[in-house]
């Protein structure tokens, strides 16, 4: 740093209190967030090769007993077990990851290692510790009232240093070719992640000497405010860093309270941080914005960052007249892109999964979905829709929540099993509602959740068959459930629903012509009520273990809807006899095609054969409105 920025830096600290943010400033401070846009380095690009991020898994902690972990790897395509990697530990790992959110890691580390502009680095994302019995760490609840995150992130000591150094670092060893340099070690976090994460470069300088703060806690919520003191009180130590933060962040007035606090005040601590580190001659960069506590900037500028931290990284020779190390790198056996990142003539697009953002009215907060891009996206113009609706155990939050609806279905069978299946999937997640207690909810793990593995597609999944004979039945008009379905279902989001299938026909290349409807359970009521409510809107449409209502068949046979509807003959929840009053009543009412497969020997479940099959794509794919709305 020059002497002019450090004259620059300490005027501004001598400043800092003057500059402070009254409550009646927040409206329109928070307005300035909105100025902060990611770049082309946070999303996929074409020809740049996509690591792989593995299911997510507990890490029992002796450091805090009776407490775990959650974490995950993101592991770059490039990674060679024979070479030892970089890692980067991001704290609050969900929000780091999610492809959706402010950070994006897995996009930004695919697009900065094949550019070499970073080292091929392996990135591991760590919730903080919990309970059993305490949730996980979400998008909409990052555990400060719900986890241990307060007393990890924010003390000085170094019990959180031993959760990373002696519990995580050794599985991680265990598992990757990892390099044991501290220098290809970095730790990075937001807020009180980002205190964490520099409290444990700070207690174990062996270990990390690289540090990534946003927005970052050096506050009084566990004595952090005394760090600038500390840096200056004690030897300097290897540490490099990056230091982000918003001029609008947390100005030292908190609640109703007027009274200014200098050591709440976000901002100002933020900038003795700097002073310190410069004074004491740390390797150290820091940038202010005007946004307030928010991860947009962080995000904007995370590719910089990263840059910066990792800028001298060990590279290979540089030998002027061969340019194999001057091109992008590749996976081992892999011929690079052109530089331009089109895909070549006769080579098509990779699959994506995507998650699009959406306010929900039904919940008041803002959500996520998922939207499959078929292999090949890229090369046409016009995409079949296949909306999936999941069933009672994978609602939740649309955010931390969302890849529950990876369990089942045909986003699992496309995206996990990996099937070239010809549709943009839309694959949106059902409100909890108030159906938190139930069993369905209570009783599942994330093991639930099957993500895309190594070893290749999953095996057929078990039938859960009742115990009934596979006989004959008798009609019952009486119905357990009226024309929504099961409790709190698909129909409280119905208009939700049909804006995302609008913005997929307008943002992913669908055709309105081909929009098909399917969906499990709960989501086999929804894709009933959809289908009666907006018969006009689909080309087909298929309920997979669930019944309908006889007064929603009308508007079915006036559309003329194809129609193809699943059950197991052994389903112990919802009987065979409660499915022929509508499929009789539309028969009756003349619609032209009308199917009803039974598997007489799979229980509920039996969206596991009827999925992994092929029969009901083709059928899908034979089918195309003429009158489209």
């Amino acid at each position: 740093m020059t002497p002019t920025m450090k004259r620059a830096l300490r005027a501004f600290l001598s400043c800092a209190v003057v500059l402070l943010v009254l409550a009646a400033g927040r409206p329109a401070a928070a307005q300035t967030d909105a100025l902060y846009h990611l770049g082309p380095d946070s999303v996929p690009q074409p020809g740049v090769p996509q690591g792989t991020v593995t299911a997510w898994e507990k890490l029992p902690s002796q450091a805090y007993p009776g407490t775990l972990h959650d974490f995950c790897v993101y592991v770059p395509a490039q990674y060679d077990k024979a070479t030892p990697a970089a890692v980067m530990i991001f704290q609050d790992g969900q929000a780091w990851l999610r492809l959706t959110g402010d950070y994006r890691v897995p996009y930004v580390f695919d697009n900065l290692i094949y550019r070499r502009e970073m080292p091929v680095t392996i990135a591991v994302f760590i919730n903080p510790g919990r309970t059993a019995e305490q949730p996980e760490a979400s998008a909409s609840d990052w555990g400060d009232k719900s986890t241990n995150r307060p007393q990890e992130y924010n003390a000085l000591d170094d019990k959180y240093a031993q959760v990373i150094t002696d519990e995580l670092m050794p599985v991680l060893s265990k598992r990757y070719n990892i390099s044991k340099n501290p220098d290809d070690h970095a730790i990075g976090g937001a807020s009180s992640g980002a205190i964490a994460a520099f409290t444990v470069a700070w207690q174990r300088p062996d270990q990390f000497h690289k540090v990534l703060s946003t927005i970052g806690s050096f506050t009084n919520i566990r004595g952090g405010h005394v760090y600038p003191d500390l840096i200056r009180g004690s030897e300097r130590k290897p540490i490099r860093i990056f230091l982000q933060d918003g001029l609008n962040d947390n100005r030292g007035v908190r609640g109703d309270d007027p009274t200014y606090k200098p050591d709440w005040d976000w901002h100002a601590q933020n900038v003795k941080m700097a002073a310190a580190l410069t004074e004491k001659g740390y390797d150290v960069n820091y940038t202010w914005g005007i946004g307030t506590h928010s991860n947009k900037q962080g995000g904007q500028i995370l590719p910089d960052m990263l840059r910066w931290l990792w800028r001298d990284y060990v590279r290979p020779p540089d030998d002027p007249r061969d340019p194999a190390n001057r091109m992008p790198l590749v996976p081992a056996g892999a011929s690079p892109s052109p530089a331009s990142g089109a895909v070549t003539p006769g080579e098509l697009s990779l699959p994506q999964l995507k998650r699009v953002s959406y306010h929900s009215d039904a919940t008041g907060q803002e959500r996520d979905y998922y939207v499959y891009l078929p292999e090949g996206f890229a090369q046409k113009d016009r995409w079949p829709v296949l909306m999936t609706l999941s069933g009672n155990g994978e609602r939740g939050d649309g955010k931390g929540d969302l890849d529950y609806v990876l369990a089942n279905g045909p986003l699992f069978e496309a995206w996990t099993q990996g099937r070239r299946l010809p549709f943009v999937i839309v694959a949106p997640q059902l409100p909890m509602f108030n159906q938190a207690g139930q069993g369905f909810i209570t009783g599942r793990t994330r093991a639930k959740i099957r993500y895309p593995r190594p070893e290749g597609p999953y095996p057929p999944g078990p039938n859960y068959a009742g115990k009934d004979h596979m006989d004959g039945v008798t009609t019952d008009p009486n119905f357990p459930f009226g024309l929504d379905g099961t409790p709190e279902g698909w129909s409280l989001i119905e208009n939700e629903l049909v804006a995302m299938i609008d913005r997929t026909l307008a943002d992913f290349k669908g055709d309105p012509s081909r929009v098909y409807l399917t969906g499990l359970s709960t989501g086999g009521f929804g894709t009933w009520y959809m289908a009666g409510r907006h018969a006009d809107r689909f080309a087909a449409v298929a309920p997979v273990a669930a019944f309908c209502h006889p007064d929603l068949a009308k508007p079915i046979a006036d559309a003329k809807l194809p129609l193809w509807v699943f059950t197991g003959g052994r389903d112990p929840y919802f009987k065979l006899q409660y499915f022929y009053p509508t499929l009789n009543t539309l028969e009756t009412l003349g619609h032209p095609e009308v199917r009803f497969t039974i598997e007489e020997d799979m229980g509920h479940n039996s969206w596991n054969r009827v999925y992994a099959g092929q029969d009901l794509y083709d059928w899908f794919l034979a089918h195309r409105r003429t009158a489209v709305k």
